[in-house]
């Protein structure tokens, strides 16, 4: 993660030139057998200039890609019905439901009249506090302790992170990630605690950073442009958990956003998202409990009629301006 993490930031440049030359059986076949449209991934929506994950596109980008897509392609809900036409479609889908997604992204969809699906990690609605892997950041951002590395013992081996420089910082962050992805809950948990002592953050919460509560999930299922999915309980990868608690994962997420407001709720995406973060088993247990359509993060386009709605494919959105998104949607759409 932290060579791809390093590359992104290093050599922008050079993404859309590998997207354009790999799936070379893919692109082919999308150019006689054109997709019938694509589903977008975004996560945050804010101003914030500090983005380890790549995640964050800033509400002046996300209005110009919005107003793109809504002149350019039919702008369906991840859970309408899909069907083949002219004009191609394009899903707008939110991962995580951080705060800021009501703050800077639903007002813009809104002014739209843009049809978007915010999948929430249920677990931490309603607090204060943010999800894990954005939460030992702010332990790390913020730390007041004195100590210049961080000491952490993971299933019988020791690390130890140095902290001095901001490289190191930026080190430890992938290093982390990658190391508590792959814990059960419980033992992720304790390493964060751990962490949580040794750091002694002096701030608990990131303005933009905490999770829905329940008034704001309310606010967005309510318009008439919005749809609430489930990600989950704890945005754990669901092959780190055990099928049991994989399927109270599932289960407890969807009964608590249900709860909530007031109707079924039948969608889902799978925390990361990439063919080792589930199994067939994870897609069995979505089907038993009652999920109609599931998204991953691997790449791909939709055809209808030749989909698996429990493992659908999604492209990530990046930080980009009007003309930036229009040339990747174009390799969206071929690669």
């Amino acid at each position: 993660m932290v060579f791809k993490q390093q590359l992104k930031g290093k050599f922008p440049q050079l993404l859309p030139i590998y997207h354009r030359w790999r799936h070379p059986l893919r692109k082919a076949k999308n150019y006689w057998d054109r997709p019938d449209g694509i589903v977008l991934m975004y996560h945050r929506v804010n101003h914030d200039q500090f983005d380890p994950y790549g995640t964050i596109v800033s509400p002046e980008n996300f209005e110009a890609q919005v107003a793109f897509l809504v002149n350019r392609y039919r702008v369906l809900s991840f859970g309408a019905p899909w069907k083949s036409e002219d004009k191609p479609f394009v899903c707008i889908t939110f991962d995580d439901g951080y705060v800021d997604n009501y703050r800077y992204a639903f007002p813009i969809l809104e002014k739209y009249e843009c049809p978007a699906t915010f999948f929430v990690a249920t677990e931490e609605i309603g607090k204060e506090k943010e999800l894990w892997d954005n939460d030992f950041i702010r332990m790390l951002i913020y730390r007041t302790s004195a100590q210049q590395k961080l000491y952490l013992s993971i299933h019988g081996r020791e690390y130890e992170l140095p902290l001095q420089r901001k490289n190191d910082v930026a080190h430890a962050i992938y290093t982390i990630h990658d190391l508590l992805i792959g814990l059960s809950v419980k033992d992720r948990s304790s390493i964060m605690l751990t962490m949580q002592e040794q750091l002694s953050p002096c701030l608990e919460c990131r303005d933009d950073y905490r999770i829905l509560n329940e008034k704001e999930i309310l606010s967005l299922d309510s318009s008439l442009y919005v749809e609430i999915g489930s990600h989950g309980e704890t945005h754990s990868r669901m092959s780190a958990l055990t099928l049991q608690d994989q399927e109270r994962e599932l289960f407890d997420s969807k009964k608590r956003l249900e709860g909530i407001i007031g109707h079924s709720v039948d969608l889902f995406t799978y925390p990361f998202g990439k063919n080792t973060d589930f199994s067939i088993e994870t897609v069995q247990l979505l089907k038993n409990i009652g999920y109609a359509k599931a998204a991953t993060t691997n790449t791909g386009q939709i055809h209808v009629g030749n989909v698996d709605n429990l493992q659908i494919p999604r492209w990530n959105v990046g930080n980009w301006n009007r003309a930036v998104f229009q040339s990747w949607m174009e390799i969206f759409f071929s690669s």
